[in-house]
């Protein structure tokens, strides 16, 4: 059975080699490979096209206007029945497509997913990040979960074939609006904690890398509750409705001379964060969860704008107000490039 590994990167120099690298030291060598560069801007298209084309990888390139429109274009040249997905800055375990590949030899399973781990852990944001990980992976549903990114999965391209093609009007989370597509349509994916992928670097490697990738993916599921209706992201809707209110209070109170008002709003906020931060640190035994005081409070106040900015973003361009769609677009690229 042939499997093609489809690799989707802009700007990864200092990484591609590793990663792709991994590929060619798989288990299974009945593989494809292909890297889709988004045009990049340093030498890693020339690591590429220099190094590793002479061994078989293909490379693409397209205009870097997103991983949807990247993913779709690689997976036409494709000839797989299983298509695994992963990024350039990721470094996989030798046995990763091994480990997929078994569960596909029964005909009713749609796909394979597995845990991303950090390989190493340099640093005290990424040591944050590797703790994070963990704890998502071990509460995982290890059948049929609503959100899958691409960063570690395989599916059988016969089914997704009915399912149709990624979407191409996505920031970001349009992996897991696929795989919600899938989840909706009643097929199985299940999985294998022992298929894994390492991340060389990760979106911790920075407080302007983590915002960014918060800021991301929470705009991208801001577009798929729109498209898809409240169920999609219930909780994520929830939070950042709850948020903003706690925000938009702590501010009233303040100018309207509220004091009392806003120091107790404040002090619960305050308060609860605590709290949640102190048993964090006990259930994963380790004093890193600690940062979460530093950082849950960005995650909420950033993610929470992006979500509702690609919530209203989506909802403007359904309606065809494409002005008004594209001034909230501008709005949330200058918020990123101020970060950059």
């Amino acid at each position: 059975m042939l499997v093609s590994i489809i690799i989707i990167e802009r700007n990864v120099e200092k990484y591609i080699r590793k990663c792709l690298d991994s590929m060619l030291a798989q288990t299974y060598k009945n593989i494809e490979i292909i890297v889709c560069d988004g045009n990049s801007t340093d030498g890693t298209k020339e690591i590429i096209q220099r190094e590793y084309v002479p061994k078989g990888i293909k490379l693409l390139i397209d205009e870097g206007k997103g991983p949807g429109i990247a993913t779709n274009l690689a997976i036409k040249h494709l000839r797989g029945e299983i298509l695994a997905f992963t990024f350039g800055d990721e470094e996989a375990d030798p046995v990763w497509v091994e480990k997929m590949l078994r569960h596909f030899n029964d005909p009713s399973i749609f796909g394979v997913f597995g845990p991303v781990f950090f390989k190493r852990e340099p640093s005290v944001l990424t040591r944050f990040g590797q703790y994070r990980l963990r704890k998502k992976w071990m509460e995982v549903k290890f059948v049929n979960p609503k959100h899958i990114a691409n960063t570690n999965c395989a599916y059988r391209r016969s089914l997704m074939n009915k399912i149709g093609d990624f979407r191409e009007d996505m920031i970001d989370a349009y992996d897991s609006e696929f795989s919600y597509r899938v989840f909706k349509a009643g097929y199985k994916i299940i999985y294998d904690p022992e298929a894994i992928i390492y991340h060389q670097t990760g979106h911790e490697e920075s407080l302007i890398t983590y915002l960014t990738a918060i800021a991301n993916v929470n705009f991208g599921y801001g577009q798929a509750t729109y498209i898809h209706g409240i169920r999609f992201a219930h909780s994520i809707f929830l939070l950042s409705s709850m948020t903003l209110v706690y925000i938009f209070s702590l501010l009233a109170s303040f100018f309207l001379g509220y004091y009392n008002v806003f120091l107790y709003i404040l002090s619960s906020g305050l308060l609860m964060l605590i709290l949640y931060t102190i048993l964090e640190c006990f259930n994963a035994k380790t004093l890193i969860a600690l940062l979460n005081l530093f950082f849950i409070p960005f995650r909420l106040i950033i993610g929470s704008i992006s979500f509702f900015m690609g919530y209203i973003y989506q909802l403007l361009k359904t309606k065809k107000h494409q002005l008004f769609a594209s001034i909230i677009r501008r709005l949330f690229d200058f918020m990123r490039l101020r970060w950059d």
